[in-house]
């Protein structure tokens, strides 16, 4: 097979690289649901403050009447049955208040982190993509928040791959041609065509490139 045969059959390699690149993916492993102290605990504190409000507003209105009866009442039954209600509703109060607020925080907890675990395999994800790793994909479990978006991210990161692998293929391509035309590899005869096929490559490598815009071409 020649050099221009050979180039020509690997045009079709971009698509089986980019397949198996997709194929590589990190899973997000949880060891802990607190992954974003920062924002978790805020979120769950804050609402654990409103709930407080929210109770000691009920608390009030409910046991106000009671409290004022056993005080001010001019009948003593009134008075002890009236405090005796105050101290049971009271006792009562205190082990409800304590099961919502633990109830309340794991939740809170929970909830947070449907948004926050996303939101750092992002960081993660994008972190590595930035130094030019592309092996990493985004993979959010069932419950997760921000499936759409991480959907769209590794959609980006395919095509990304696609065009980088495109890229490289053509340029070892071309590498290749020169070198055997400059090595008196290829036959006389065979130069024109194995130029015309580098020529091929470079254009469609500069197609492939095409589609990318750039910020210091706004001004252009």
């Amino acid at each position: 097979m020649t050099i221009i045969q050979r180039a020509r059959a690997n045009q079709a390699r971009p698509a089986e690289t980019e397949s198996r690149c997709s194929m590589t993916f990190n899973q997000r492993k949880i060891k802990n649901y607190v992954v974003r102290k920062d924002i978790q605990l805020k979120i769950a504190f804050t609402n654990l403050a409103y709930m407080l409000a929210i109770i000691l507003v009920m608390i009030i209105s409910i046991l106000a009447p009671l409290y004022l009866e056993a005080i001010e009442s001019n009948q003593i039954c009134n008075q002890i049955l009236s405090g005796k209600m105050f101290i049971l509703i009271m006792d009562r109060f205190i082990f409800a208040v304590f099961v919502i607020f633990i109830t309340g925080f794991f939740h809170q907890i929970f909830i947070s982190h449907q948004f926050c675990g996303p939101i750092t395999n992002f960081a993660n994800t994008l972190t590595m993509l930035s130094q030019g790793d592309f092996t990493r994909k985004i993979f959010l479990r069932k419950r997760d928040f921000l499936k759409e978006e991480a959907k769209q991210l590794n959609t980006m990161m395919d095509k990304l791959t696609q065009a980088i692998s495109a890229g490289r293929l053509a340029n070892q391509e071309i590498l290749s041609i020169l070198e055997a035309v400059s090595s008196g590899a290829v036959p006389p005869s065979e130069v024109p065509a194995a130029l015309s096929t580098a020529k091929e490559q470079a254009l469609r490598c500069r197609e492939n490139l095409a589609g990318f815009k750039l910020a210091e071409e706004e001004g252009v």
